[in-house]
């Protein structure tokens, strides 16, 4: 017994063993090791869908000053379990539960005696009254003002009479914040069902595999595995979903899902049932400022950032309203880099509409994090006059490269010549790939030879591949021609670094989302996740 470690000792021991996490997962065995992130959430999964190991093996879980989120598991399970736990939420409201329906439902008896006990909770309670059907112990509730998460809810659940009750007020409020797991009855604000609730059923489904998560020790670990779990949209539950098996996709169809309905609609006031994800990614790829700032959630979606980029590129109003944006995205992993490439579109768009009051600025300051604001695709969607590559080239040296490739893409000859020989500027592999795609390749590839022997150097290395690609070529142009069974199968996808990355190493597509709104719903593989529309093998109808 001398030998085993106190419960401290475990709550900072980083040790993986992926038995003892499916233990605690299945809530049959406190781990050993409870250092990592990926073993605590496990742990709390294991404590909210299994009141024995509640009530044995992670009792000593209670009351940890450091760990508040077990006390809130276990005063959750307990709830659920109908019973109503002891908390004194003025010395320790950090150990008050947020979820208290999931993944059951206390009877309505105790919910009524935990409203009654613990005033602070009954928004929560009313929570529980829409996902339950409670509705004689929601309309006894005192000093509960029409919330649109309960008004969700109860939409979600089929509790009519409450969803009803609220949509009839002639204002609505948010008190609850799934998205921060936080309750603000003092200072609500009005608002419209907006889509920002994770409902019971979304709860089911948002479920996610764990992986091995990485050695600390390790750099290169670290960098490629990370903590062994994603971060989820919602976390209302505070175990991220993490589960042994994950649900199947639904198949989404334009006739009965009314989220897909108002891509190619107006938004209504109140947003309909439904996951508003694809709605935000297109939105951000357009540029479409009014939709997004109305749709977009707290943190980024997974390809949200990539869309953003595309949409500043190809619309400067949409640029200048980022420029005005000062939200750093928070725990962003270090080798994303989100920002700098969003500061980068942003600049852009400016020399592109021949502004360089920005760039200018940037390079007065000559600041580390300017620079990583110093694009490279200044050419694309838009050309800028020959006298803004010029000036930029003169006054800022770091810019003469993308200036020079920009000459060429143009056709600015002379401008091309002049930039040639300005110090720093160097022939490599990128100018002599957009030289050969000019309607007069040999007049630039010549010039860039030449000068290239001057310097006596090879222009046979690279290491950006993305930088090889030009936005004339077919394959950047082309449009893709695969019809998807879903919208749920990667109809939106970005990238870093691939090869047709042209906004500085990102890119974004919509061309399978755009498709499958467009081609008739018969022409959808039923088996198949995706076909190549070819009309020799696909459609089979014609």
């Amino acid at each position: 017994m001398g030998d085993q470690k106190t419960l401290s000792q475990r709550l900072d021991s980083q040790q993986y063993d992926r038995q003892d996490i499916l233990k605690a997962l299945r809530g049959e065995k406190l781990p050993e090791h409870l250092g990592y992130p990926l073993i605590k959430l496990c742990t709390i999964s294991g404590i909210l869908h299994s009141p024995t190991f509640a009530d044995g093996e992670a009792a000593p879980l209670r009351h940890l000053p450091e760990h508040p989120e077990f006390t809130r598991a276990l005063n959750a399970r307990a709830i659920m379990c109908n019973h109503i736990p002891d908390m004194d939420l003025t010395a320790h409201p950090e150990e008050l539960p947020y979820c208290i329906w999931y993944p059951e439902i206390a009877s309505e008896d105790t919910y009524r005696q935990l409203a009654t006990r613990y005033p602070q909770m009954r928004y929560q309670v009313a929570r529980a009254c829409a996902v339950g059907g409670y509705t004689g112990l929601y309309f006894e509730l005192d000093n509960i003002l029409p919330e649109v998460g309960v008004a969700e809810e109860a939409r979600d659940a089929g509790s009519v009479a409450i969803f009803t009750h609220i949509m009839s007020q002639p204002v609505r409020y948010k008190v609850m914040d799934d998205y921060f797991r936080t309750i603000n009855p003092e200072s609500p604000q009005p608002c419209h069902i907006n889509g920002d609730t994770c409902v019971f059923s979304m709860l089911k489904r948002q479920k996610q595999k764990f992986t091995t998560p990485s050695d600390p020790d390790d750099d290169i670990s670290i960098f490629y595995d990370g903590d062994g779990f994603d971060k989820m949209t919602y976390n209302i539950t505070e175990d991220q979903g993490i589960s042994e098996s994950v649900p199947e996709t639904t198949t989404l169809s334009l006739s009965t899902d009314l989220m897909l309905h108002l891509l190619t609609s107006p938004l209504p006031a109140d947003l309909p049932a439904g996951n508003k994800d694809l709605l935000i990614l297109t939105a951000a790829f357009y540029g479409d400022i009014d939709r997004y700032t109305r749709l977009r959630r707290p943190k980024a979606l997974e390809y949200e950032f990539f869309c953003v980029i595309r949409g500043i590129y190809h619309n400067s109003l949409f640029a200048l309203w980022w420029s005005r944006q000062y939200n750093i995205p928070e725990d962003e992993p270090f080798h994303m880099r989100s920002w700098d490439h969003i500061q980068k579109a942003i600049t852009a768009r400016h020399i592109m509409n021949n502004d360089l009051s920005r760039v200018l600025l940037a390079a007065e300051r000559d600041e580390d994090d300017d620079k990583k604001s110093l694009p490279y695709l200044i050419w694309y969607p838009e050309i800028a006059k020959a006298e803004t590559y010029k000036a930029l080239a003169h006054r800022v040296p770091e810019m003469r490269e993308a200036c020079v490739r920009a000459a060429i893409y143009a056709g600015y000859s002379e401008l091309f010549d002049e930039l040639l020989l300005l110090p720093g500027v160097v022939p490599n592999r990128y100018l002599m790939a957009e030289a050969e795609r000019t309607s007069n390749p040999q007049r630039f590839l010549s010039a860039l030879k030449s000068r290239a022997d001057e310097l006596g150097i090879k222009m046979d290395s690279y290491s950006e591949v993305w930088k090889l690609v030009s936005v004339k070529d077919k394959s950047f142009l082309s449009r893709g021609n695969y019809l998807v069974k879903s919208p749920s199968v990667g109809v939106v996808v970005g990238q870093f670094f691939e090869q047709s990355a042209v906004y500085n190493g990102i890119m974004a597509e919509t061309d399978k989302l755009e498709l499958f709104l467009m081609a008739p719903e018969s022409w959808r593989p039923e088996e198949e996740t995706q076909v190549e529309l070819n009309y020799e093998d696909w459609p089979l109808s014609l």
